[in-house]
Formats: C-alpha cells, structure tokens, sequence
C-alpha cells in the first residue's frame, strides 16, 4: 500500500514529513521511489521544508536524482534562497541538460540574484529545449531583457507569450515597458490599457491601478483617447473601496 498522502485519523493532524518517510522508507526500490515521487506529484506536501525532507531523502537513495534536485532547488527557491537553488539546479542540469524546467529555474534564481544577463540566457535554453512553445518561458525572458534595457528583444520575447496566452495582463504590462523603451509610446499606452481592462475582468483591481498610474507616470495620456482614458479612470474609482 501507498503512503504518499498524510491522512488525518479521526479528524487528527495530519501526519508529519518525518512520520511519512519512517512509513515508507524500509520499502524496497523502486516501489519506494514510486511513493516518493507520488508525495511530491501530489496535493498534500506544498510547504516548501517538507519537500525538501522528501526529495532529499530520495536523493539519498537515488544520488543521480535530477528530479529530487529540481524539487530542492525549487523549494530552496521559494525559500528564498537563490544561491541555495542555483547551486542544486546546476547538479541537476549536469544530468539532465535538456530539461527545460531546469532551465527556467536556474533564470528564475538568477533573477533573484539580480543576474538578469543569466537569466534571459536560462529562458533561451528553457524555451530552446521545451517540446512545445510556453509563455511562461518567453514572459521571463522578456522580464530578464526588461530588466537588462534590451527593449526590442524584450518585444519579441513578450510578444511570443502573447502569442500563446493572450490574455495575460502581467504580459501586457510588461510588453508596455519594452516599448516605451523602444520608443513607440503608441504601442505601449495601447498595452499599458488593456493591461488594466484584463485586470478589471479579473477583479484585480491593484493591478488595473498600477497599468493606468504607469500610463500617467510614463506620460502615455495622449496617446490614448481621451473618453477611452477616462472611462477607465471611473471603473477603477468605482470599485476603489471606501
């Protein structure tokens, strides 16, 4: 039998990580990396430290583990510790090179080391290795060339994740910065706009705020129409609480 979730008994807490590993770890390989796998593929064990113990006690059994190392470092991340999960990915990239999760998750953590020039290049090798195109994996290639005043690159990158998930208000705030960078103020209003107008359609109503400040910050008012803008300006007062 699988031990993979912690069930509650008679309405108890749950078990701990440490419960949940000393019920499986006299099972024989591979039925035990199964159950593993199957805890971190599973709903029960988010917080970040528990599937540290997990993967780690996978990679102890299984030491060429990317997957337990990828599960490291994304935790180590979320942890906020970008060196932590730099060091871990880059052990897991030397076995799996061609892993495009890997990739973007070395860029993430150079992100946070504010390496946006090794990011953007983890985001290329991500997306250059993924089977299918992910606007995900362009979206933080954009950010890194955003961050890095690569405007026009940041446009392609961004406008690819467009592309693929057009309805992103995230991807159209950023898109409208790479163009203000690049120098077409008309291009960045209309996205800057509909970066508020997606936000309001998704009752979120501090990022449709942040699109129309940035409009107004970056100057961008006249190029928009005027009845258009200040329709906008109303929504948002509008749902603004009091």
């Amino acid at each position: 039998a699988t031990a993979a979730a912690p069930v509650p008994a008679s309405g108890g807490a749950a078990p701990s990580v440490h419960a949940f590993i000393s019920s499986v770890e006299q099972n024989p390989m591979p039925q035990l990396e199964g159950e593993l796998l199957e805890a971190l593929d599973g709903p029960n064990w988010t917080v970040p430290q528990d599937r540290i113990v997990i993967a780690d006690f996978l990679l102890q059994k299984a030491p060429r583990s990317s997957r337990a190392m990828q599960e490291i470092a994304s935790a180590r991340l979320r942890l906020g510790e970008p060196d932590a999960a730099l060091a871990m990915g880059t052990k897991a990239l030397a076995i799996a090179p061609k892993n495009p999760d890997l990739h973007f998750l070395q860029g993430r953590a150079y992100l946070q080391l504010d390496r946006p020039a090794e990011a953007a290049g983890a985001f290329v090798q991500a997306a250059a290795a993924a089977p299918q195109p992910s606007a995900n994996y362009f979206t933080a290639m954009g950010v890194a060339y955003n961050q890095l005043g690569s405007y026009e690159r940041a446009v392609a990158a961004l406008g690819k994740s467009l592309q693929l998930e057009p309805g992103r208000p995230y991807v159209h705030m950023q898109i409208g910065v790479a163009y203000v960078g690049a120098g077409d103020d008309a291009a960045a209003a209309r996205a800057l706009r509909q970066s508020a107008v997606l936000s309001l359609a998704a009752s979120d109503l501090g990022a449709a705020d942040k699109a129309l400040q940035t409009i107004k910050a970056m100057g961008l008012e006249g190029q928009l129409p005027a009845e258009g803008l200040e329709a906008l300006e109303k929504r948002i007062a509008t749902l603004k609480p009091s």
